[in-house]
């Protein structure tokens, strides 16, 4: 009906619709149907899951949070917020979350032609399950993967076949920005108003495509007393 009326609009549908491909050929409707399908399958919910587990593991490291309220303190966070997408430490923060709780957890891929994996031939067409997870929980590439180290993603920089949070390839998700503005901007909100501590161990299960808490993050919530 937009491609009829000439007229896509200004939201996700829109940018999709006026959008090309690397031949400079309108999207076709199917890839913009498997886009919007992704958006409600795996995108609905991830960025508040990962503000969870955000809060949850701050809430366990204190020294952490001490750090981060510096960085956010010396920036001025609290009077510009525009200044969170510029902070290293704040970026590591969330970062180290997403790796650490993998929200989507694997990707699959159908390969157009036969592609060769560790001397493997897979032909085209069968379809590949590529385990984020275990990519993000790789010893070599994250020593102590079970660990909250978010020093590790300030002291490296990592390939974008290394840390996916959001998918990659030109399938990677498409509000990987908003969510990462979202997240950053809401755990910079949290950290420099709130102290928090865990109330109950968690632990992650799956909750249709994605990962999530269990119990739902349960913490014990106090405003800081320079904010009341």
């Amino acid at each position: 009906m937009r491609r009829a009326r000439n007229d896509p609009g200004e939201d996700v549908l829109g940018r999709l619709l006026a959008a090309s491909d690397e031949h400079g050929q309108p999207v076709s409707d199917k890839h913009i149907c498997n886009e919007l399908l992704s958006i409600l399958a795996a995108g609905h919910n991830t960025t508040c899951v990962g503000l969870a587990w955000a809060i949850y593991e701050l809430s366990r490291h204190p020294q952490v949070v001490a750090k981060l309220r510096e960085e956010l303190e010396h920036a001025g966070a609290a009077v510009n917020p525009d200044v969170v997408f510029t902070l290293p430490f704040l970026a590591a923060v969330c970062n180290e979350t997403l790796r650490l709780h993998t929200i989507v957890p694997e990707c699959a891929r159908i390969p157009t032609q036969p592609v060769e994996i560790n001397g493997r031939i897979i032909p085209a067409g069968h379809a590949l399950l590529v385990s984020i997870v275990g990519i993000h929980h790789d010893s070599e590439l994250y020593p102590e993967p079970d660990e909250f180290k978010p020093e590790r993603f300030v002291e490296r920089s990592y390939s974008v076949n290394q840390f996916l949070p959001f998918g990659g390839g030109h399938r990677r998700c498409l509000g990987a920005v908003l969510g990462e503005y979202e997240m950053r901007s809401a755990v910079a909100e949290m950290a420099l108003g709130w102290d928090f501590a865990p109330a109950k161990t968690e632990r992650e299960i799956r909750h249709n495509l994605a990962m999530g808490p269990k119990y739902g993050v349960r913490l014990q919530i106090n405003r800081r007393r320079q904010n009341a």
